[in-house]
């Protein structure tokens, strides 16, 4: 029961949202509500930060003894919102503003989380998790962000062409010395062909001068060859009938024989 002149306050004990966003459409403020992060290199920039915390039922009296006579929408709007700015301006001093929008934000969202918790979780606000989210860049930022690209771009162009400028001059070299291999083979294959030439020359030249008869004698490599005395005489009275042309005879003016 509630006496006079006595107020009840209630908690959620359920997880709440908290979202600061510098979308008008998002968050509990129907404005521009982002927080401003200044980065190690003097970039002051919005971010949009959403915060998910509870107050356990075990915590209510200490919120309530932390935060006085306030509602939670009170305490989230006003304090922790305060809280979170002075996290993130912590955190964000550790990271220049390139690695805060880019490869950086998950770490220093965590960073961001564990400053919460040891900051709130002593007056009885326990922080799930904390992000940080969009950006918002002003123009003189965004001018920098665009001059880095265009450089991070110009440099990865030149290594781009440098890597085809290599693989250009491992092509050639490649063509080369195929070419160099086809001239070899090529050479190789004529002078192959000449030989080929020149024995079929001769076994053509040998063909028009045979005179129908076989040689008498024939041997293999390394065989020996025994020839009676008849034998030799009729081999060169062959080869003699052979080498004589029959239009040229000789004749005897005495015998009237002719040889």
């Amino acid at each position: 029961m509630i006496g006079l002149g006595q107020s009840l306050y209630t908690y959620p004990t359920r997880l709440q949202s908290a979202i600061y966003s510098q979308d008008p459409d998002e968050g509990e403020q129907k404005s521009a509500d982002g927080i401003n992060i200044t980065t190690n290199d003097n970039a002051n920039t919005v971010f949009d930060i959403t915060v998910i915390y509870r107050v356990k039922p075990e915590d209510v009296l200490t919120v309530f003894n932390t935060f006085g006579a306030v509602t939670i929408q009170d305490i989230q709007t006003n304090m922790i919102r305060r809280a979170v700015k002075d996290a993130v301006n912590g955190i964000g001093t550790r990271y220049n503003i390139y690695e805060l929008m880019g490869p950086k934000r998950q770490e220093a969202s965590e960073a961001v989380t564990g400053a919460l918790r040891a900051d709130l979780g002593a007056k009885g606000i326990t922080i799930d998790i904390a992000t940080i989210n969009q950006a918002y860049p002003n123009q003189q930022v965004a001018s920098k962000i665009a001059s880095r690209v265009n450089a991070l771009t110009e440099v990865s162009l030149a290594q781009l062409r440098n890597q085809q400028a290599t693989i250009d001059k491992q092509s050639a070299l490649i063509t080369a010395s195929a070419q160099a291999k086809a001239r070899s083979v090529a050479s190789a294959q004529v002078q192959g062909k000449g030989v080929e030439m020149m024995k079929l020359d001769t076994d053509e030249a040998a063909i028009a001068n045979w005179k129908g008869a076989l040689p008498m004698i024939k041997s293999a490599p390394g065989q020996t060859v025994i020839l009676s005395s008849d034998t030799v005489k009729d081999y060169e009275a062959q080869q003699l009938r052979t080498h004589t042309s029959p239009s040229h005879s000789t004749v005897s003016g005495d015998t009237g024989e002719q040889q």
